[in-house]
C-alpha cells in the first residue's frame, strides 16, 4: 500500500477538515524507526519471538496546508483541527500517517500550533499549518 499523505488523529481524519499533508512535512519519524533487532528465531522454529520494542519519547512535527471556501471557513476548519487536538489533554491518542499500519503511534499534542498564512492576510483561504506531537510507548 502507498503512504497517501494523509493524517488521523483521536479517530478524525484531518482531510475533512481541508488538510494536506505537504512533501517533506512529517519531521521527526525517520528516528523513531528501529532495526527490529527484538525479533528472535528459537532454533527449530517456525515462529519467531517479540520481545518487544520500546520506543521511548519523540517529538514529530507534522506540516500541511488547510483550505477553506472562504477566509471564514478556513477559520472554522483550524478551530476544528484545535478541538480535535484537545482531545489528547485527557489521555492519549492514537495518530496515524496513511494507509500504512506500522505508521500509527500514540500521541499527545504538545503545544505547538503554527500557523502562516498564504497570500494577501484580509482575503486569504489557505494557511500553512504545523502541529507537534510528543510520541511515545511501544508503536502501536
Amino acid at each position: 500500500m502507498a503512504l497517501t499523505f494523509e493524517i488521523k488523529f483521536a479517530g478524525e481524519n484531518w482531510k475533512d477538515y481541508g488538510f494536506t499533508v505537504v512533501k517533506d512535512g512529517i519531521k521527526g519519524i525517520e528516528q523513531m524507526r528501529d532495526m527490529r533487532l527484538d525479533i528472535e528465531w528459537p532454533p527449530a522454529s517456525n515462529t519467531p519471538v517479540f520481545f518487544g520494542s520500546e520506543e521511548g519519547e519523540w517529538h514529530l512535527t507534522v506540516s500541511g496546508l488547510v483550505k477553506g471556501t472562504s477566509r471564514s471557513n478556513l477559520k472554522t476548519k483550524l478551530e476544528s483541527i484545535k478541538a480535535n487536538l484537545a482531545e489528547s489533554l485527557t489521555a492519549p491518542q492514537e495518530l496515524c500517517f496513511g494507509d500504512q499500519p506500522s505508521l500509527n503511534y500514540t500521541a499527545v499534542y504538545d503545544g505547538t500550533f503554527n500557523l502562516k498564512y498564504i497570500g494577501p492576510s484580509l482575503t486569504t483561504n489557505v494557511a500553512l499549518l504545523t502541529v507537534g506531537f510528543l510520541v511515545f510507548d511501544e508503536r502501536e
